[in-house]
């Protein structure tokens, strides 16, 4: 028997209903095993492949985290995602305009597929690859064509990684097709398909947005078999050789802000108020005394303040968590 009823079934069973003939959760139906369901989002993911699936894409967001900061010099921030099913319409419905669609094939799997980058974190990435400091903008823009060839190096980072997470499941060649900023040029699937969703959380310094994918299920399909979650017994997947050494060197050039507290000074509001330039404010810090040196906003090392020459200075005594 078909686990999709027909038009005709679900219209008989709806009579039945309004004519008394069945009851809705009868005492003949087993309590424990009733459950409601949309007929207009039919489960074609079992909640094996579900879990298989989230498996698989946890691991590619720690790959994308080591190779997302080797590529942009800085560090980058990837949560494992939510991985769902819905149709491709509630998926496009959800899309914000302007954005980042790549719509990319992986051959041996038929049709096509579409990553999103959202706005909000695609123009941290640009500034950082572009030698800022990776600022997002307050009131977000259509990208230029120079940004979207910036973005289309990054879809092909995230692409490169997404084929290596499905390497020893099926072996695909993923090809960037196209890159999209409105969704309604965008048209993968029909908007009743039932797509696979997976969102991921993107942090890059104070800013964070959102990266997904959308793999209609046709593109699943012939696989689907293989997703058994015997198949990640062997664990996550571990870095390529060289890999980590290929982030070190990478990182190496990374710049990271550095600065001393020299001490905290308490006074009342009205005479901050009345501060101008040229005051000055008296920290009861004497020269020698051990001060706490910053790397970013975290507190990393213990530092003695001096001079060296005719410059102030302080002279790194030890870490932060080492008694002094």
């Amino acid at each position: 028997m078909s686990e999709t009823l027909s038009h005709e079934e679900i219209a008989a069973l709806q009579q039945a209903l309004k004519a008394g003939r069945i009851q809705a959760g009868g005492s003949g139906a087993p309590r424990g095993r009733v459950r409601q369901y949309d007929f207009s989002v039919p489960d074609k993911f079992s909640k094996d492949t579900l879990r298989a699936l989230q498996h698989l894409h946890d691991g590619l967001a720690r790959s994308l985290t080591t190779s997302l900061s080797a590529h942009v010099r800085g560090m980058v921030q990837v949560e494992s995602p939510a991985v769902t099913q819905e149709t491709y319409q509630q998926f496009i419905a959800e899309v914000a305009e302007p954005t980042v669609l790549a719509a990319f094939s992986s051959e041996p799997l038929p049709g096509t597929a579409v990553w999103e980058i959202e706005a909000r974190i695609a123009f941290p990435i640009i500034d950082r690859l572009l030698g800022g400091p990776g600022h997002g903008l307050e009131v977000l823009r259509s990208l230029t064509e120079i940004e979207m060839t910036v973005m289309q190096r990054v879809v092909n980072v995230v692409l490169d990684q997404w084929r290596e997470a499905w390497g020893h499941t099926v072996e695909l060649h993923p090809q960037l097709l196209s890159l999209e900023t409105n969704p309604l040029f965008l048209q993968i699937a029909g908007p009743n398909e039932i797509v696979l969703a997976v969102a991921f959380i993107i942090r890059l310094g104070p800013d964070e947005g959102q990266m997904r994918l959308c793999l209609p299920f046709p593109c699943l399909e012939p696989i689907i078999g293989r997703l058994a979650m015997r198949a990640w017994s062997q664990g996550p997947s571990q870095p390529r050789p060289g890999q980590e050494a290929e982030v070190a060197r990478a990182l190496q050039g990374a710049t990271v802000p550095v600065h001393v507290e020299l001490g905290r000074a308490s006074m009342p509001l009205s005479t901050v108020v009345a501060l101008r330039p040229g005051d000055v404010v008296p920290l009861p810090v004497p020269l020698g005394t051990l001060a706490t040196v910053f790397v970013g906003d975290s507190p990393k090392f213990r530092g003695r303040i001096g001079r060296l020459g005719r410059r102030l200075a302080v002279e790194i005594t030890g870490l932060q968590s080492e008694e002094n």
